[in-house]
Order: structure tokens, then C-alpha cells, then sequence
């Protein structure tokens, strides 16, 4: 993978190793969608990025990981 940085925000309730995982889920699932997935890839494909990210999290569950 390129080196990518990640913010998430959440609340002391939620697991970190839970957040960890879902990162991972996210990252791998953007490198299937874009080859190699890069900054750039993102930056250009914001609307594929967020639709990726909204069918593993909607209303603030995980649905998928």
C-alpha cells in the first residue's frame, strides 16, 4: 500500500482495535476498487471513496469488516 493517513474520530466507548480493523477493511477494500490505491485516487474519486465507506458504516454502526 501507498502510505496513507487516516483521522477517525470517536467517542472513549469504541473499541481502538475495532477502529484499527475498520481502517484495514477500508484500505484493503479501496486497493480491490482502485488498484494500488493512492492519495490522488481518492482525492479524484471522493464520491466512490464515501459510497465505499457508507456501505461499511451507516447511522454511525459497522455494518461490515
Amino acid at each position: 500500500f501507498a502510505t496513507l493517513y487516516f483521522i477517525v474520530i470517536c467517542d472513549k466507548a469504541e473499541s481502538e482495535l475495532g477502529i484499527l480493523d475498520l481502517i484495514q477493511v477500508y484500505v484493503e477494500t479501496l486497493d480491490k476498487s482502485f488498484e494500488n490505491v493512492c492519495e490522488l485516487d481518492i482525492i479524484f474519486n471522493q464520491q466512490k471513496a464515501g459510497l465505499i465507506l457508507d456501505q461499511m458504516i451507516t447511522g454511525g454502526l459497522v455494518l461490515e469488516t
